[in-house]
């Protein structure tokens, strides 16, 4: 028991220096916990909310990144909950916040669509961008306003099929269900959705 305790300490030591030096590398900010996190950052967000049907839960946000970044104001952190049902589940991963996103574009939110494997079984020989993208994901447009994604950005969720997105006002948030990404992929992650977020 003691090995094992040692190893995730160690661990967690080496991902808490190696981020560090990521985010001091890239120019960001880095802090080990935020005691404000839910009601700072994660509040109405479907989710990551823990009050939307998460009933019975704890959960912490560690390794908080933040800053501006390619002229986009950016915080990144490791949002863990434990949900407790009729057993105890815990779910980590990776969450990217952008804020003062554009108030031309209407609240959504986007979702691996359920019939995943069976979508990729198809042949998309005719299929246009638009209906290759619907196969995948599920996107649900909050307000009464029409909007219409850009075929870049359809393109570019495609190549994460497990993507998560959701803008609420100024804050829009991508993240990967209980993916936790590697120190190294940071700045590639950044990039991704920096990218994702010009497209819109």
């Amino acid at each position: 028991m003691q090995f094992f305790g040692l190893k995730r300490f160690k661990k967690l030591k080496n991902r808490t220096k190696t981020l560090r030096a990521e985010a001091t590398r890239l120019g960001l900010s880095y802090h080990y916990y935020n005691d404000n996190y839910e009601r700072d950052y994660v509040l109405g967000f479907d989710y990551l909310d823990r009050s939307k049907g998460l009933a019975n839960s704890s959960g912490g946000a560690y390794h908080m990144i933040s800053g501006q970044y390619h002229n986009q104001t950016v915080l990144s952190f490791d949002y863990l909950f434990t949900a407790t049902r009729t057993s105890a589940v815990t779910y980590s991963q990776t969450v990217f916040f952008f804020f003062d996103i554009s108030p031309d574009i209407p609240d959504f939110i986007i979702t691996p669509n359920n019939s995943l494997r069976q979508a990729l079984k198809k042949s998309y020989t005719n299929a246009s961008i638009q209906q290759q993208f619907e196969e995948q994901f599920i996107y649900q447009n909050n307000s009464n306003r029409s909007y219409s994604l850009s075929q870049g950005f359809l393109k570019k969720c495609m190549e994460y099929p497990e993507l998560r997105i959701q803008k609420i006002d100024d804050r829009i948030v991508f993240f990967e269900k209980d993916y936790i990404i590697k120190p190294e992929h940071l700045q590639d992650n950044l990039d991704f959705y920096t990218q994702l977020i010009q497209q819109l």
